[in-house]
C-alpha cells in the first residue's frame, strides 16, 4: 500500500513539476527519493525498537514521529529552492499527503 502512495505522490508531484519546468523534472524525483530516503532512515530507530518488542508509549511515538516530518520538511524547502522550483511544491507535497489522511481517515470511520 505505502508503494502506491509514494507512487501517486510522483505523479501528483511530477505532473506539476512537468507543466513548470520539465528541465527539472528527473531532478525533482531525486530530491523526492533522497528526501523518503532520509525519512525512513530517521524513523528506522523507533522500528527497531518496536520489532525488539520495547513497548513505547504512544506519546513517545507521535513526539518522535515529528522530528523526521520536520527535518524533511525543511530538506523539501531547501531542495527545491536549490532547483530554482516555486515554493508551492512544498505545499502541494503537503496537502497530498493531507488527502490521503483525511481519506484514510473517513475510511476507517465507515468501517
Amino acid at each position: 500500500m505505502e508503494w502506491l502512495i509514494a507512487i501517486g505522490q510522483l505523479v501528483f508531484q511530477g505532473a506539476i513539476v512537468f507543466f513548470l519546468r520539465k528541465d527539472r523534472l528527473l531532478h525533482y524525483f531525486g530530491q523526492l527519493m533522497t528526501i523518503s530516503l532520509i525519512g525512513s532512515l530517521l524513523l528506522l530507530p523507533v522500528i527497531l525498537l518496536d520489532s525488539l518488542f520495547i513497548s513505547l508509549p504512544s506519546a513517545v511515538y507521535l513526539s518522535y514521529f515529528t522530528i523526521p516530518v520536520a527535518i524533511m520538511l525543511w530538506q523539501h524547502i531547501r531542495r527545491i529552492k536549490i532547483l530554482e522550483l516555486p515554493s508551492f511544491l512544498t505545499i502541494t507535497w503537503i496537502g497530498y499527503r493531507l488527502l490521503l489522511l483525511a481519506i484514510f481517515y473517513l475510511y476507517a470511520l465507515k468501517s
